[in-house]
């Protein structure tokens, strides 16, 4: 996924018997308010054909120039906030099983050798990444492989 296009949000959504979908597209938006439009109605359009389906939205994980460009890691910062909020007001309105997960606790400040330019994770990144996504992901899946 690019930047949440609702196009895409219909193809995806012709999937059948999806397990999971994690949005994870931060990090391509051209602006926080383009998140803030595309998320809820990604969801949205998502949810109109798998209800059940279990979605886990991921902010973006830590770039090497937050430490010298405030703005940078201001803007994750809020876009990360944007959309833990838009979790909750999904939960709130009876979707628990919408999921949100900070993508900063993927690749953290002692991760910084784990990317190829300061930005795409290298091998050891994604590693690092898969050993951290593990668990949550093994308790969105859980009624799946216990069924």
């Amino acid at each position: 996924m690019r930047r949440g296009e609702p196009e895409l949000a219909h193809l995806i959504g012709q999937i059948d018997n999806p397990a999971l979908l994690i949005l994870d597209y931060e990090a391509n938006t051209p602006s926080t308010e383009h998140l803030k439009e595309t998320l809820p109605a990604f969801i949205g359009i998502y949810r109109s054909r798998h209800p059940d389906v279990p979605i886990l939205v991921l902010s973006q994980i830590r770039m090497a120039r937050e430490a010298f460009d405030v703005d940078a890691a201001a803007r994750r910062a809020e876009r990360g906030r944007l959309q833990r909020e838009e979790v909750e007001r999904q939960r709130l309105a009876g979707d628990d099983r919408v999921h949100f997960f900070d993508g900063t606790a993927l690749l953290g400040e002692a991760d910084q050798d784990c990317t190829t330019d300061g930005i795409h994770p290298s091998d050891l990144g994604y590693d690092r990444i898969a050993g951290r996504l593990r668990p949550v992901l093994a308790e969105l899946l859980r009624p799946i492989v216990e069924a």
